[in-house]
C-alpha cells in the first residue's frame, strides 16, 4: 500500500476527508489548585490537569479500507477556570501523535476559551 492510500481520502496529495469517521478520547483529570471564594462554603477549582489519549480515523464510506487505520495521540494539558468568569474556562493542551503517518504534524498545541 502506498502512503497516499494509507493517509485517508486524498485528492492528488491533499487530504479531503470523508463521509465515515470515528473519534474518541480517554482522559484522566486531576485537581491542581482550588480556593475558597468570599461568601461561599465550598472550594472552587481553579486549575485542573489532564492526561489524554485521542484516536480516530476517516474514510470515504463505511467500507473504505482506510477507516481501519487508526491515528492516535497522547498529551497533557491544563484547564483554568477564572472564578469571576466561570462561563469562560481556558484549556491549553500539548499532544504528540504516536500512531501517525509521515505527513502528520509531530506536536500540536491547542488553546481553547469557553468550552472543553
Amino acid at each position: 500500500m502506498d502512503s497516499n492510500s494509507r493517509s485517508g481520502s486524498r485528492r492528488p496529495g491533499t487530504p479531503i476527508g470523508g463521509q465515515a469517521f470515528y473519534v474518541g478520547t480517554v482522559e484522566y483529570r486531576f485537581p491542581i489548585f482550588a480556593t475558597r471564594l468570599p461568601g461561599r462554603d465550598d472550594d472552587t477549582e481553579v486549575f485542573r490537569g489532564v492526561i489524554f489519549n485521542d484516536f480516530g480515523s476517516v474514510g470515504l464510506n463505511l467500507h473504505d479500507p482506510t477507516l481501519s487505520q487508526v491515528r492516535s495521540s497522547i498529551g497533557i494539558g491544563v484547564r483554568i477556570r477564572i472564578p469571576f468568569l466561570p462561563q469562560l474556562p481556558i484549556a491549553i493542551h500539548l499532544a504528540y501523535p504516536y500512531l501517525r503517518e509521515s505527513t502528520d504534524t509531530l506536536r500540536a498545541l491547542s488553546f481553547t476559551i469557553g468550552q472543553f
